[in-house]
């Protein structure tokens, strides 16, 4: 763990003696899940409660069955998700 965003996304690059550049390695960095678990969360408990709590709310009539949807998947995509900024 680099620090508490995670290691970072690397690229190995080769530069021959003409100045070419090659790309030998691409390496994806850790995810925000990657990272709540190096400090013994565990992302999938995580996402059984948040989905546990977003059931409650339709049943309640508080969200409707669509926002639940929208509000899952956009957590579950914070998870799967980059720790640093991107655009």
């Amino acid at each position: 763990l680099h620090n508490l965003f995670g290691d970072t996304n690397v690229a190995s690059i080769h530069v021959d003696d003409a100045g070419e550049i090659s790309y030998e390695e691409e390496l994806d960095g850790d995810s925000v899940g990657d990272v709540l678990s190096y400090v013994e969360y565990n992302p999938q408990g995580l996402l059984a409660r948040f989905r546990e709590l977003a059931e409650e709310a339709v049943r309640q009539k508080r969200i409707s069955a669509t926002e639940r949807r929208e509000i899952l998947d956009a957590y579950e995509n914070g998870l799967r998700g980059y720790t640093y900024f991107e655009t």
